[in-house]
């Protein structure tokens, strides 16, 4: 066979005209990551589902007022046993302690379900723990406006300077419970721990000559 045709066999070659794809590299999983993160929001549910059941029970207690007085006056809020006692008994008409309560308990067992979920590597608990964590920063803000209300109706209020910092801690921890779901899903390798059985890959990238 003459160079010519042999050069004319390899110029009119398919191979020219196919795409060039690299080889998929599979993302090993890191179970690590989903595992942290559930166990972080697993903590935060319970914690915020005790404070709610705290708040619950201040429904349903009886309050020895002089005794709550003192304490109050020692943070330095100043106010009287009567002044508290009417302020209990509006909350508890108004059902601000058990509304408030269950606006923790709720979202609380949300993130508990979340975080059991990410421990198990399930991708579901991603989209629990976000809608817990929207749903406590919303009826946080509700409940907050609540009570101020109730406290300017009032003209009494029990708010004192720690208070501003235990909000402001709050809110930054509420933050912490809707970001922290999103981590495995920006992370490749956690992202490839909660769908085991897709395997996730890197992008190809093709090559075409014309």
């Amino acid at each position: 066979m003459a160079d010519d045709e042999i050069g004319t066999m390899i110029l009119s070659s398919d191979n020219l005209k196919s795409s060039l794809i690299m080889p998929e590299i599979p993302i090993r999983p890191n179970s690590t990551i989903p595992k942290t993160i559930g166990i972080l929001l697993l903590l935060g549910g319970l914690m915020i589902s005790l404070f709610g059941l705290t708040a619950l029970s201040a429904h349903y207690l009886e309050m020895n007022y002089e005794e709550q007085t003192k304490a109050y006056q020692l943070i330095g809020v100043d106010i009287n046993a009567e002044e508290l006692e009417k302020l209990d008994l509006k909350y508890k008409e108004t059902n601000y302690y058990l509304i408030t309560g269950l606006s923790q308990i709720f979202p609380g067992l949300l993130l508990i379900l979340g975080g059991i979920q990410l421990f198990i590597c399930k991708k579901t608990g991603v989209y629990t723990s976000i809608t817990g964590g929207l749903m406590w920063f919303i009826l946080n803000l509700f409940s907050s406006y609540w009570g101020s209300s109730i406290d300017s109706d009032l003209g009494i209020s029990l708010e004192t300077q720690w208070d501003i910092i235990e909000a402001t801690m709050c809110y930054i921890c509420n933050i912490f419970c809707i970001l922290l779901p999103l981590i495995p899903m920006f992370a490749p390798a956690g992202r490839a721990a909660l769908s085991p059985q897709t395997s996730i890959t890197k992008s190809s990238f093709k090559f075409e000559e014309e």
